[in-house]
C-alpha cells in the first residue's frame, strides 16, 4: 500500500509539478548553444520561446518516445518540432505599452494595433484610424510597418495643421534611408516618401527634443497571432513551414486556412492526415470538433494510425455524425466503424437502430417500417444491407441490446413469419412486468391483459394466449392510463419525440400520438421557453409556440406536417390559420390576452389565406382593459369600439379601415345598452398647459409600455420631461399626424394636455420614441441607450456628424421634419448636400 503511495506522489511531483534539472547559469548556457543555430540557420526565436523550450524538453524527456535524454545533443530544428507537437510550450507575447512616453507636452502613441490607432479617429483622419490599419500593417509592399503616433501639445506646436499630431512608419529593411515614412495631422500628403533617421528629424524638428526616441521608435516584426490571423490566410505555407511553429500557432493556422482548397501549399489535405497528423494527436481532436479544417470521412480514414486513446477521444470529439452510407464503403476501417457505433457517432434517422453484434464480428442495423423490420449486416469483408429474416437469420436481430424497445407490432408479426419463436415474445412480456423502466406496459385485467408499447403507441390485449390489437383510446387503455404512473411516462415519451426535432418514426400510430400530446398539460409540454399545441384537424398536427405571447406575429418556433404529418418541418412552414383556436386555447389558459395595438397589428396583416380575417373568427382573448372586441359582423370582420361602436375599424382589401357601427347592433353585440356616440364640440385653440407638478402621480399603465418598449434611454431625458411624459396617459392614435407617420408605425401615444410621447417602429424594425413638449417647443428623440433633443436646422448638420449617425439620417432628418415644420426647405438642402433621397 505504501509503496503505491510513494509511487503516486512521485508521479503527480514529477509531472504536475516538474523540478527542473537546469540551473540559472545552464539555462543560459544552453540558450546561448540554442541561439548561435538560430542565427546560422536564419531561424527567427525569442528568448522567452527558447527558455520555455528547454523547460518543456525537460518535462517531455522522460517519455518513453524521447530517446536522448540529453538536451545538448538536440539540434534547434528537431528540438522545436518535439517541444510544439502538444500544448506546453506557449509564450504570451508581448504587446507593449499603450502610452509609450508622456512629458514636456509630448505624447508618443503605440500604433501596434486597429484598436490603438482607431482610439484617435475623432483626432486625425489617418486612414489607419478609420478601417484601413490592416492594409498596412500587413501589406508586404509597404514591408509591414510598425506604427507610432505622437502628439505634441506644446504652445508652439499645438495649432500647427501638419506637426501638432504625427504618425511616424519604421519599415521591416536594413536600408537606413529607406527606414522611415511620416504622415501630417493633416494627413495631406497621406504618406512621406521613404527617409533616413536625418531626415525624418528635419521635416519634424521637435523629434529630437524626445529623450531616446530613436530606440523607442523601433519595427516590432509581425507576431504569431498576426501571422496566422493576418497573412496564413491568405497565403498557404508549406509543411516544413508549419511544423516549425509553436503549438498555437499550429492550431491556429489550421483555423485561419479551414474551408479553403489548398491547407498546404506542398501536400495534400489526405498526405497531411496520412503522414503528419498523426504525429499531433491534441490537433486531431481539436480539428474534429472543429469543421471545415478536414472531412470527417478523410480523418476517420487514417484512424488507424493513431492509439487506442487517441481514437476515442478523436471520434468522441467528431462534430457532426458520420453518413450512414460510409457503412457500405471502404473509406473507414472496419475497427473504425465499430468505434462510431460504440461512440454513438453514425447519423441515424429515427427509424434506424445499429449495434455490434455479441462476437464483434458485425455491425447490425435495423430500419422499422409499419409493422416490420429491415436488418442489414456489416462485416470487415462484406456488406448484406438487407437479409432475408427467418429462423437461422434471427440471430442478428435477438443481439440488439435493447429488443424490448422494438415496436411490439413488429415483435408479433416476426413471431407470425415464425422469424422469432413465440416463446420469446413470452419472455419480452415477463421481462416488462419486473422492469418499471420497460419501454413495454403490461398490466392484468379481468379477462387477459392489456399491453401498452410506448415505442408505437399502440396497445394490444392478450387473451387465451392470443394477443390482438385494441384501440388506444378504448375504455379499457384508458383506465390503465388513469394511473397517473403510466399516464405520465407515456406522455413523457410523446413530448420527448415531439421535441426531438427528427421526423416521428413510421412505427408511430398517429391517431394514439396526437391524443396523448393534447391531453398532456401544457406545463409538461413545455421546454425551453417553447410549448407543444396540437391540432389534428391541420395540416401541421403539431407545432411549437413561444410559451410567451409574440407582439409581431405568430411563428412557429417548430411544427411537423405537409405532405406527411409525421415530417419536421423545422420553422419552414407559414403559421396556418386553421390553429388560431388552438393558439387562442393555451393563450387562455395563461391568462394571456391581446392589447387593442396588438389586435390591430395583427388583424391588418395580409395573413396567409386571409388568415387575419380567421384571425377574427377564431375569437382571439383580449385583455381585461382592451377597448376592442374582435367580432363578424355580416361579412365585415370587425375591431369593435365598445367604448364609441362608431369609432370601429374593419378589415378591408389591404388595410384596416374605419367601420361605423351603428348603436343598435353593437347594443345587441355587447348586451345591454351601448356606449352614447359623443357629442361633437365646437373646435377652439388649445390653451397653452404648464409641466405637472413634481408631486403628480405617474400613470403604472405609462410606465410598463414604455418599459416593455425597451427604451431604457428614457431615463436619460430631463426630469421634469420625464415626469411630464410619465403622469400622461395612454391614447388611442385615432388623429393621424402625416410628419410623424412618415418616420415610422406609431405603436404607442402618450399624451399630456398639448405634449405627446410617440412609440415609433421604423422600418428597419427598430423601435424609438419621440418626445415633443408643449407649449415650450422642445423636441427629444429616445433610444434604447440614450436620450437627445432634436436641434434647430442650424445644428443639425453639426450633430448628425458629432453622433456618427449613417444609417440612421433619413430617419433623423423625418424626425427634424416632425419637430420643425417650417425649416423644411432647409432640411431638403441638407438631404441634397448629403446626397440623401
Amino acid at each position: 500500500m505504501e509503496k503505491n503511495i510513494h509511487k503516486f506522489i512521485s508521479h503527480v511531483v514529477n509531472n504536475l509539478f516538474p523540478l527542473y534539472e537546469y540551473s540559472e547559469g545552464e539555462i543560459k548556457k544552453l540558450m546561448d548553444k540554442f541561439r548561435e543555430e538560430a542565427d546560422d540557420l536564419n531561424i527567427d526565436i525569442t528568448d522567452a520561446e527558447l527558455r520555455k523550450y528547454i523547460e518543456r524538453f525537460d518535462q517531455l524527456k522522460d517519455s518513453p518516445k524521447v530517446e536522448d535524454k540529453v538536451i545538448r545533443n538536440w539540434p534547434l530544428p528537431k528540438l522545436i518540432k518535439l517541444v510544439t507537437s502538444s500544448e506546453g510550450a506557449e509564450v504570451e507575447e508581448e504587446t507593449g505599452p499603450d502610452v509609450i512616453y508622456s512629458g514636456n507636452g509630448i505624447t508618443v502613441y503605440s500604433g501596434g494595433s486597429e484598436d490603438l490607432c482607431q482610439r484617435h479617429r475623432n483626432d486625425v483622419p489617418w486612414c489607419i484610424t478609420r478601417g484601413s490599419f490592416g492594409n498596412y500593417r500587413f501589406s508586404e509592399n509597404r514591408r509591414f510597418p510598425s506604427f507610432y503616433l505622437i502628439k505634441n501639445d506644446t504652445e508652439e506646436y499645438i495649432n500647427d495643421d501638419k506637426l501638432a499630431f504625427v504618425a511616424i512608419q519604421v519599415r521591416d529593411t536594413t536600408d537606413e534611408s529607406k527606414k522611415y515614412i511620416w504622415t501630417p495631422k493633416d494627413n495631406r500628403p497621406n504618406e512621406s516618401k521613404e527617409m533616413s533617421w536625418s531626415e525624418l528629424t528635419s521635416d519634424i524638428p521637435w523629434l529630437d527634443s524626445i529623450p531616446g526616441i530613436k530606440g523607442m521608435l523601433k519595427y516590432v516584426p509581425l507576431s504569431t497571432t498576426e501571422k496566422a490571423t493576418n497573412i496564413f490566410s491568405k497565403t498557404a505555407i508549406s509543411i516544413r513551414q508549419w511544423v516549425s511553429l509553436p503549438f498555437a500557432a499550429k492550431k491556429q493556422y489550421l483555423v485561419v486556412r479551414k474551408d479553403k482548397s489548398d491547407l498546404f501549399n506542398d501536400i495534400s489535405k489526405d498526405e497531411f492526415a496520412t503522414n503528419y497528423l498523426p504525429k499531433y494527436p491534441q490537433l486531431a481532436s481539436f480539428i474534429a470538433v472543429t469543421p471545415g479544417i478536414l472531412d470527417s470521412t478523410l480523418l476517420l480514414k487514417h484512424l488507424d494510425k493513431f492509439s487506442n486513446n487517441d481514437r476515442k477521444s478523436i471520434v468522441a470529439n467528431l462534430h457532426k455524425n458520420v453518413d450512414v452510407k460510409e457503412l457500405t464503403k471502404d473509406t473507414i476501417p472496419f475497427d473504425v466503424k465499430k468505434l462510431l457505433v460504440t461512440l454513438k457517432k453514425w447519423d441515424l434517422s429515427s427509424d434506424e437502430r445499429i449495434y455490434i453484434t455479441k462476437n464483434g464480428e458485425a455491425i447490425i442495423k435495423l430500419k422499422f417500417t409499419p409493422g416490420d423490420v429491415q436488418v442489414g449486416v456489416f462485416t470487415a469483408e462484406d456488406d448484406y444491407p438487407n437479409i432475408k429474416l427467418n429462423a437461422r437469420t434471427s440471430k442478428y436481430l435477438l443481439d440488439y441490446p435493447e429488443i424490448d424497445k422494438i415496436p411490439f407490432n413488429t415483435l408479433i408479426k416476426l413471431t407470425n413469419d415464425e422469424v422469432i419463436d413465440k416463446s420469446f415474445i413470452e419472455s419480452i412480456i415477463a421481462k416488462a412486468q419486473e422492469d418499471p423502466n420497460s419501454a413495454i406496459v403490461v398490466k392484468d385485467v379481468e379477462d387477459g391483459k392489456i399491453l401498452l408499447d410506448s415505442n408505437s403507441f399502440t396497445s394490444y390485449k392478450i387473451k387465451d394466449g392470443k394477443i390482438s390489437s385494441i384501440p388506444f383510446d378504448s375504455e379499457e387503455v384508458q383506465n390503465i392510463l388513469s394511473n397517473e404512473t403510466e399516464n405520465t411516462g407515456f406522455q413523457e415519451s410523446a413530448v420527448n419525440v415531439a421535441f426531438s426535432e427528427e421526423n416521428i418514426p413510421n412505427s408511430i400510430d398517429k391517431d394514439s400520438f396526437l391524443n396523448i400530446l393534447k391531453n398532456t398539460p401544457y406545463n409538461k409540454r413545455t421546454r425551453d421557453g417553447y410549448v407543444i399545441l396540437v391540432n389534428p384537424e391541420s395540416a401541421t398536427p403539431i407545432f411549437g409556440m413561444s410559451e410567451t405571447f409574440i407582439t409581431s406575429g405568430p411563428d412557429y418556433a417548430f411544427n411537423y406536417g405537409g405532405d406527411d404529418w409525421r415530417n419536421f418541418q423545422g420553422t419552414s412552414n407559414t403559421f396556418r390559420p386553421e390553429n388560431w383556436k388552438t393558439y387562442f386555447n393555451y393563450l387562455r389558459s395563461k391568462g394571456i390576452g391581446f392589447n387593442d395595438d396588438q389586435l390591430e397589428t395583427y388583424a391588418n396583416r395580409n395573413w396567409y389565406q386571409g388568415g387575419n380575417k380567421k384571425f377574427i373568427e377564431a375569437n382571439p382573448p383580449m385583455a381585461a382593459n382592451s377597448t376592442y372586441l374582435p367580432v363578424v359582423i355580416g361579412d365585415k370582420y370587425v375591431l369593435l369600439n365598445k367604448q364609441n361602436p362608431q369609432a370601429s375599424k374593419a378589415i378591408g382589401k389591404n388595410k384596416l379601415i374605419r367601420a361605423s357601427i351603428p348603436p343598435a347592433t353593437a347594443r345587441q353585440i355587447l348586451g345591454g345598452a351601448a356606449p352614447a356616440t359623443p357629442a361633437a364640440t365646437t373646435p377652439r385653440a388649445p390653451r397653452a398647459q404648464a409641466a405637472p407638478e413634481a408631486n403628480a402621480i405617474a400613470d403604472e399603465a405609462v410606465g410598463a409600455r414604455i418599459a416593455a418598449s425597451g427604451l431604457r434611454g428614457f431615463s436619460t431625458l430631463p426630469t421634469s420631461i420625464r415626469n411630464r411624459i410619465g403622469t400622461g396617459t395612454l391614447t388611442p392614435y385615432t388623429r393621424r399626424n402625416a410628419a410623424v407617420d412618415a418616420i415610422g408605425r406609431v405603436q404607442t401615444l402618450i399624451q399630456n394636455g398639448q405634449s405627446k410621447f410617440y412609440i415609433i417602429q421604423l422600418p428597419s424594425g427598430t423601435v424609438i420614441g419621440f418626445a415633443t413638449m408643449q407649449p415650450d417647443a422642445r423636441h427629444y428623440i429616445v433610444t434604447t441607450t440614450t436620450a437627445y433633443q432634436v436641434p434647430r436646422v442650424s445644428q443639425l448638420a453639426s450633430v448628425l456628424q458629432q453622433r456618427n449617425i449613417s444609417e440612421g439620417t433619413k430617419t433623423m432628418l423625418k424626425v427634424h421634419a416632425a419637430a420643425y415644420p417650417k425649416e423644411a426647405n432647409e432640411i431638403k438642402k441638407i438631404l441634397q448636400k448629403l446626397k440623401i433621397k
